[in-house]
């Protein structure tokens, strides 16, 4: 079991090293997604970090700004326990993303 675990952590290793910025970008949201449908609220609120984290203000400031603030609004509701709020912006967010970038959604 203990080399099954390895492998998968590799095999996840390598799937986000070879992703492209909008791939990993997705698997961002769908942390937050799964952390939001098992009311993780620590997790949720970590990828919603990561995704501040990843806005560049000093490029296309006003969606920068934007997403800021729904995902300050996302973590703010996930701390008052509405994971379903947070998941739905999450999920309309993450499909826009998916089909600028990718033209797919889930």
């Amino acid at each position: 079991m203990h080399n099954h675990r390895r492998a998968a952590l590799a095999y996840l290793k390598n799937k986000i090293l070879t992703a492209t910025p909008v791939e990993r970008l997705l698997m961002t949201y769908d942390a937050v997604l799964a952390a939001c449908h098992k009311q993780q609220k620590d997790r949720a609120s970590a990828a919603l970090s990561s995704l501040i984290d990843a806005l560049e203000l000093d490029h296309n400031a006003d969606l920068a700004l934007g997403l800021h603030r729904l995902y300050i609004y996302c973590i703010e509701q996930i701390n008052d326990g509405d994971f379903q709020e947070a998941a739905y912006i999450m999920q309309e967010l993450r499909d826009t993303w998916a089909q600028a970038g990718l033209g797919k959604t889930r």
